[in-house]
């Protein structure tokens, strides 16, 4: 039996993935390309996310039945095991497909050495068995790290925090599939009209409940080729990313200083929100994540957006005469992404226990200076994909202590109560819990 194209590719993903030290979504997003098929495409992203998201968990089950160590074997022959393995325990793939297709790849990306070596490992596992997992009761932390793969050091830290339930539910969360969620473009239509408009082209559209600006879609293929798309009249966007533009509660012909604009989807928000007339200065240090903004401004019909290349920590170096003028400031900071884990599947492998507080000094620093930007009865809108007090909570109550700020009342103002938390003027969302992304926004008015 030949090695599928999908099983193919996939091995080419999260090889090329794992040698560049990339994410695999980059990997993989260059190879979906126009001439496989839905069900191709469909099957070899199942493949690829799957066997990155169950990394940690695939290599505890093989490592007993290798007599070498697996990161000593080369990189293809590694990701066909892993990529068997993922098929076996997580997929309806029969055992012996799943076995017969890596020794087909093994012989295709490996030798007759490393084909027998696939096959030795794989028997070895089918045959003996996976090592026991420990219960939640007596061992929480190995349970929840083994159960639903994520690094001990996480599942320890969320125990801690939230107690073994919660931190259960959340790292169960984190292996199903995010919603695909879309931002209306209110300058060109209505929700109403491209839920309308969406069905007319097979695509299933319904309402988001936080945001009244957006659609949770399902039975699309390819949204880039889509003419609604291309045309402007949506853009791709979590749910939980829709809530920070109203939080600043933009009018049109409003001046606004967005921190950390690229690559564009809560700047180009704001613009809707302010019917394309003011001015959206927007800045980043990253030139590519600006050439998107560029792109996406293109696409949807807005001109009041003013890129501008810069690290926001200088901006006053730059444009001083700005400081303590401008009425409203986004800052959606750098953070360490830990809310956004279902999106990243390889990700939760890559991040490192200091990495929310040593992204809380560069917050600060961000938030400093948004600060100085800020007019007397301004509004600071501060948001991150993450729920680490570190680059949340803590950065809140930094600023209450250093600043005069006074909360904004977001349940009254964004209908998202039962996200809203102590203290006052912010929110936290949760996957488990409001099937967003894990999102934090606090909202500020100085004075």
């Amino acid at each position: 039996m030949a090695a599928t194209l999908a099983r193919r590719i996939a091995v080419e993903v999260l090889e090329s993935a794992e040698r560049r030290k990339s994410y695999v979504n980059l990997a993989l997003n260059s190879r979906l390309t126009a001439d496989l098929t839905k069900e191709d495409r469909a099957r070899i992203t199942d493949l690829v996310y799957g066997t990155s998201r169950h990394l940690g968990t695939i290599d505890r089950h093989l490592a007993p039945h290798c007599r070498r160590r697996l990161q000593d074997l080369p990189g293809p022959i590694r990701a066909i095991l892993r990529l068997a393995l993922y098929e076996i325990l997580y997929t309806q793939t029969p055992p012996p497909v799943a076995v017969d297709q890596a020794v087909e790849l093994a012989k295709i990306y490996g030798h007759r050495g490393t084909a027998s070596l696939v096959n030795g490992v794989l028997r070895s596992l089918l045959r003996k068995g996976i090592a026991p997992v420990p219960s939640l009761a007596e061992d929480p932390i190995g349970h929840i790290a083994i159960t639903h793969a994520h690094p001990p050091w996480l599942v320890a830290r969320w125990v801690k925090r939230f107690g073994a339930e919660f931190a259960a539910s959340l790292c169960r969360a984190n292996n199903e599939p995010a919603p695909t969620t879309i931002r209306v473009n209110t300058l060109l239509t209505t929700r109403e009209r491209l839920a309308s408009d969406l069905a007319e082209r097979g695509i299933d559209a319904a309402a988001t409940a936080l945001s009244p600006h957006g659609l949770s879609i399902k039975g699309f293929d390819r949204l880039a080729d889509l003419d609604l798309f291309t045309q402007g009249h949506f853009t791709v966007q979590d749910e939980s990313s829709m809530l920070v533009a109203p939080a600043l509660e933009p009018q049109s012909g409003d001046f606004i200083v967005d921190l950390c604009g690229g690559p564009g989807g809560k700047t180009t928000h704001l613009a809707e929100l302010m019917e394309n007339r003011g001015r959206i200065l927007a800045l980043d240090i990253h030139r590519h994540k600006l050439a998107l903004l560029q792109q996406t401004c293109q696409r949807l019909g807005i001109q009041c957006v003013e890129p501008l290349l810069c690290d926001a920590r200088y901006l006053l170096e730059k444009r001083p005469e700005l400081a303590g003028q401008v009425q409203h400031v986004l800052i959606d900071a750098p953070c360490s992404g830990l809310g956004v884990l279902r999106r990243r599947p390889d990700a939760r492998w890559r991040k490192a226990p200091g990495e929310p507080a040593a992204l809380a000094k560069l917050q600060r620093e961000l938030l400093t200076i948004g600060m100085r930007l800020l007019a007397k009865g301004g509004r600071l809108v501060y948001s991150t994909c993450s729920f680490e007090p570190e680059e949340t909570l803590d950065n809140v109550a930094w600023l209450l202590a250093n600043f005069s700020l006074r909360p904004v009342d977001l349940a009254d103002l964004l209908n998202v109560e039962s996200a809203v938390a102590d203290p006052p003027g912010t929110l936290t969302l949760f996957p488990h819990t409001h099937g967003t992304d894990g999102f934090f926004l606090a909202a500020f008015d100085s004075y």
